[in-house]
């Protein structure tokens, strides 16, 4: 089952050997200082661009209940049900469940058909490998600079494009009361502890908030720091909500643009964290997945305490689609059959070279 406004897609049947770090970065805060914003309950959405990404993900009605770690490119080491492997750092409150059914006094199936991806933190730690990632798109996004990671990180034949997008639906599995402490953060990654932004869902007093979070460096990694934002607030629990994140990458230093809409209104543009690998002096990392991570980093003084009363509970994730595709940067990129590869930042097909062109002098302007 599926929102009205998000069309099928077909499901990968590849489930590949994955290997799992739990490396923990310097600094990577998973809970935000909280302020308001005005709320946005409409469910209308730009839509997701048609690629030729073989790896379309709608819902979780062919999953198996319970372990999501190998079912259909899902990677979740430390999830419910698995034998955690050496280095998995603990069992996460991560399944494939029937949210629908734990839902009282909604029918939600409508929204989240049987199945859905379920998360909670109710147990939290400092890792990142061993958290749950989405299914792997057909290419990688990135700068033409960016480490693409051993084979494990990106599927046979993958090439790098310049933009990424992922939009999902979430909803509270308590409609009708706060689940105190409840937070989730869902970050464009590769499958280990390299990301490129953060973007977290909270259950706050007067319902669920979205933050993203940013760095901020005085001129060195020591002097780091993270600025978090909220970005919507106040979303009512007993609705779904629609999350779209996309990411165009561009060459250079600080000039990524990272935009996220909640519930079709575009809440946020800001940069990507391509900042702080400049300060750990290497090269930005390709993403082609999303990793939805209950995380503590309050050995680092920074907070993320676990809140065990949502285990079981905590919230309903669905209907996830992703892509990547190539958007011109130049003129030139329109040229020699260029334009018949390339899409708008929007996603839309270019008519002819001469209709790729005058976009792309129009979004320099």
């Amino acid at each position: 089952m599926h929102l009205s406004s998000i069309s099928a897609r077909a499901l990968s049947a590849a489930a590949l050997a994955l290997v799992v770090s739990c490396a923990k970065e310097p600094v990577a805060p998973d809970a935000a200082a909280l302020v308001s914003a005005n709320p946005a309950i409409a469910l209308a959405r730009a839509p997701l661009a048609a690629t030729s990404t073989a790896a379309k993900l709608a819902s979780f009605e062919s999953f198996t209940p319970g372990a999501i770690n190998g079912q259909f490119d899902w990677q979740s080491m430390g999830g419910v049900g698995n034998a955690p492997p050496p280095g998995t750092c603990a069992v996460y409150d991560h399944e494939i469940s029937n949210a629908s059914a734990l839902i009282a006094g909604i029918d939600a199936t409508e929204f989240l058909g049987a199945r859905s991806l379920r998360l909670s933190n109710a147990v939290t730690s400092g890792c990142y490998g061993d958290q749950t990632f989405s299914y792997r798109t057909a290419n990688v996004a990135g700068e033409s600079s960016a480490r693409w990671g051993t084979a494990e990180f990106a599927l046979p034949g993958a090439r790098l494009d310049n933009h990424f997008e992922a939009e999902w639906t979430v909803m509270s599995v308590v409609p009708f009361a706060q689940q105190p402490g409840l937070e989730v953060v869902a970050s464009p990654a590769r499958g280990d502890d390299q990301r490129m932004g953060w973007l977290q869902v909270a259950d706050l007093a007067d319902g669920l908030a979205i933050s993203v979070a940013r760095w901020v460096d005085a001129g060195s990694l020591s002097g780091a720091t993270i600025a978090p934002t909220i970005i919507a607030s106040g979303l009512d629990r007993r609705a779904p909500h629609v999350i779209k994140l996309t990411m165009d990458f561009v060459d250079g230093p600080d000039n990524d643009v990272v935009r996220v809409w909640v519930d079709g209104t575009l809440r946020n543009a800001g940069p990507s964290w391509e900042r702080y690998y400049a300060l750990k002096g290497i090269a930005p990392p390709a993403v082609n997945r999303l990793m939805f991570r209950t995380g503590s980093d309050a050995l680092r003084g920074l907070p993320g305490t676990a809140a065990p009363a949502t285990r079981g509970l905590g919230l309903a994730f669905d209907n996830l689609r992703q892509s990547t595709f190539a958007v011109p940067s130049s003129t030139d990129a329109c040229r020699n059959d260029g334009w018949r590869v390339a899409r708008a930042r929007d996603g839309r097909v270019f008519e002819n070279q001469g209709d790729c062109i005058q976009w792309v002098l129009h979004a320099s302007r």
